[in-house]
């Protein structure tokens, strides 16, 4: 044997750890690119994405363009996802193909980042694969990974800011201390959530106990400084292009709050408990609300004793605050962040299993660590729920997974990804149609599938909070005019079934002929 080659193979025995994570890591990739063989699925969130990462290439900046090509500046979104989309495009891969390629990468790195972070907390080899393999195997995930949306970026920029601060407490290297206020920066102009990270990371770093509070709080402020620029880039250039900060208000949202926190809760327990212990829950709202609430603050106090117990037979007690805490901080962070949201801001934000699946990584890592703990002591009485726990929940997972990538690869797509809107004959003719302004129910569809650009018809309602639209008189004389002078088109994906926040199809297109229709579809113009 060569000396490169002994060389190679103390490598790989000291490092198989991580050679095994990213064995995992791959074949997650594989996994992401095999379900999405047609590609993501886009709904209209994710072509607004797509079209910020464009319009920015063309020269009009982050923004949505109208028909009429007036440049709308992007606010509502958060920046850093269309940015990564605009660099792939950059490199010659259109934005939508880019979007299935950065989600297979970001799936295969969210499970080794997850594996190691497990591995620091435990110094356990096992624990490190069961927890990736999990990852791997959670159908949950695969789902949002299966979407164009910022959800899979945002998972992996936090993930890789909770272990590089895992790394800083142990090494004390302020490279380490830069890369997490890096990566948590850029996840609060991500998602807006992830601002919470932030006043979550300094908190961690107050609480390192080995430091006087004079160095903890310098360290603390680098963070706050690092970390908070990016947000702080983005809201002023908002603010000096719009005068507002972001596309959301601070405003009281209770008449939704308790039937959200239902779903929430419910899409939470379904992750790992039966569904019909989950709906046995749901039917019982405010009860099990609280008992749920003191049983998991009770069961936290007892894995966190068994946690510290288990480390303390370990030498990893060099990181503190241990990283069941930190973790644990960052779950209540995140959680505690959509409750604010959805109590307190408007519009609020749906509550799905999408906007929630940031919680679950965590959540699977601290169940991970509690199994990893009472592993550690030993005693059969707790060792065999546990196996059986353990049994259950990879059964449970790779069942879910599988109906999901079944779901996903046999399908012809979903929202905008379908055969239906692919093949759509309406598409087709308004793709070839003279350059006109065009109006239409469905600007998404338009942009993605014709690549025209178009403006919404008149709005009865703001969508976002029910409230008449005081423009609407006017709005809709403008657009009959431009149609009867011959200057604008309407096109209208489902005539028939318009959300009544929309003008009355009457109103809109009385007078005008219709000069094309199909699957449902009109192509409304001035009558000759």
């Amino acid at each position: 044997m060569t000396t490169k080659q002994q060389d190679l193979k103390q490598w790989v025995m000291e490092h198989w750890i991580l050679i095994g994570l990213l064995l995992v890591g791959v074949l997650g990739g594989a996994l992401l690119l095999y379900t999405t063989d047609h590609g993501v699925d886009f709904g209209s969130d994710s072509v607004a994405y797509i079209a910020a990462a464009q319009n920015l290439l063309k020269g009009y900046g982050l923004s949505w363009v109208s028909g009429n090509l007036d440049v709308r500046p992007l606010v509502h979104y958060p920046p850093f996802y269309p940015m990564v989309l605009a660099a792939f495009e950059a490199g010659g891969l259109p934005a939508t193909d880019a979007a299935r390629i950065l989600n297979a990468l970001l799936f295969g790195s969210s499970i080794v980042l997850v594996g190691l972070i497990v591995y620091i907390a435990s110094d356990t080899w096992y624990l490190a694969l069961g927890a990736a393999t999990l990852l791997l195997i959670s159908g949950e995930q695969i789902e949002i990974h299966s979407w164009g949306m910022s959800e899979p970026l945002f998972i992996t920029l936090s993930l890789v800011g909770i272990l590089t601060l895992l790394l800083f407490l142990r090494r004390s290297s302020r490279i380490f201390l830069f890369l997490s206020a890096l990566s948590i920066g850029l996840c609060a102009i991500t998602r807006y959530i992830g601002f919470v990270y932030i006043p979550a990371s300094i908190l961690v770093l107050m609480l390192d106990q080995r430091l006087e509070i004079r160095e903890r709080t310098r360290n603390a402020g680098a963070f706050l400084l690092i970390a908070g620029l990016p947000t702080l880039l983005w809201m002023l250039r908002n603010y000096i292009l719009l005068d507002k900060f972001s596309n959301r208000t601070l405003a009281w949202g209770s008449q939704h709050f308790e039937w959200n926190l239902t779903i929430g809760l419910g899409i939470v327990l379904n992750w790992f408990l039966p569904l019909r212990i989950v709906e046995m829950i749901q039917s019982r709202f405010m009860f099990i609300l609280i008992a749920s609430m003191l049983g998991v603050i009770t069961l936290l106090v007892i894995i966190f004793i068994l946690y510290r117990r288990a480390r303390g037979r370990t030498a990893m007690m060099d990181i503190v605050p241990d990283p069941f805490t930190i973790l644990t901080i960052f779950a209540l962070a995140f959680m505690g962040g959509m409750a604010f949201s959805v109590l307190l801001t408007l519009p609020t934000p749906d509550v799905n299993e999408r906007i929630l699946g940031p919680a679950y990584v965590f959540i699977l890592m601290l169940i991970t660590l509690a199994i990893g703990a009472a592993l550690q002591t030993r005693k059969w009485i707790i060792l065999l729920p546990v196996f059986i726990l353990v049994a259950f929940l990879f059964r449970n997972k790779a069942v879910y997974a599988y109906w999901v990538i079944r779901d996903i690869h046999g399908s012809p797509g979903r929202f905008y990804t379908t055969e239906g809107w692919r093949n759509s004959p309406l598409i087709y003719e308004l793709a070839a149609y003279p350059d006109e302004t065009i109006y239409t129910d469905d600007i998404a569809a338009v942009y993605l599938h014709a690549e025209r650009y178009s403006n919404l018809i008149p709005l009865q309602y703001d969508m976002s909070t029910g409230e008449p639209n005081a423009n609407y008189a006017m709005s809709l004389k403008s657009v009959r005019d431009q149609v009867r002078s011959g200057d604008a088109i309407v096109v209208l994906f489902k005539p028939n079934s318009m959300s009544t926040a929309f003008v009355p199809l009457d109103e809109l297109i009385n007078g005008f002929e219709v000069v094309y229709e199909a699957s449902g579809g009109i192509i409304v113009a001035a009558d000759d």
